[in-house]
């Protein structure tokens, strides 16, 4: 009788540790694919807008004509990073709140113009999560870039497989404020890779 007692319970113990087993690597399992599903979508915009090129429509709507945002500058080549490295050509502003109210809910229209053949493509973004506090002035970078202050930008467009000089005519939208404008040209030559 305590034989068959003693066999159940080891056949018991036997079909737990089975199942503990079976439920753990099922769970590696999940995260593993999880992990991988993070890792390869990332750093890939599923924006139309940053994949096929063309000329989007406007969707600013901003009719304000109070001053407060200035594009202090911008960039198309000789881009240099942070920490003054030579980065890959990319949309880059500098933009400054010189109000004294907080600044939010940014949207961003450019477009690009060659200037030989007269070809046009425009693109719109929503600028989501960047946000000027009053008196600040923080750098932007269209570049598909991850992280803070960086947003999609398309590197199938002209901009990256065209020769000649370019246009840049860019728009920088906040509720309240009247909109801030740049040009900035680009030289005839491809995209300058970093080094």
């Amino acid at each position: 009788m305590n034989k068959n007692k003693y066999i159940i319970g080891i056949i018991v113990l036997m079909v737990i540790v089975g199942v503990i087993i079976s439920v753990s690597h099922s769970s590696k399992q999940k995260v593993n694919t999880t992990n991988q599903a993070v890792g390869t979508t990332q750093n890939v915009s599923s924006d139309p807008q940053d994949i096929v090129p063309g000329l989007y429509t406007n969707l600013i709507k901003n009719t304000s004509t109070v001053s407060g945002l200035r594009i202090e500058s911008g960039l198309v080549e000789n881009n240099v990073d942070q920490n003054g490295k030579t980065a890959d050509d990319h949309l880059e502003l500098v933009l400054k709140n010189s109000s004294v109210k907080d600044m939010s809910n940014f949207e961003a229209y450019y477009t690009i113009t060659d200037l030989t053949t007269l070809k046009k493509e425009g693109y719109y973004k929503k600028l989501t999560g960047f946000t000027l506090k009053a008196g600040e002035t923080k750098t932007i970078h269209f570049d598909n870039g991850v992280g803070e202050n960086h947003f999609g930008l398309n590197k199938n467009g002209m901009y990256f497989t065209g020769q000649n000089k370019m246009q840049f005519n860019v728009e920088i939208s906040t509720p309240e404020f009247k909109i801030a404008t740049i040009q900035i040209a680009k030289d005839a030559g491809g995209a300058e890779q970093k080094d």
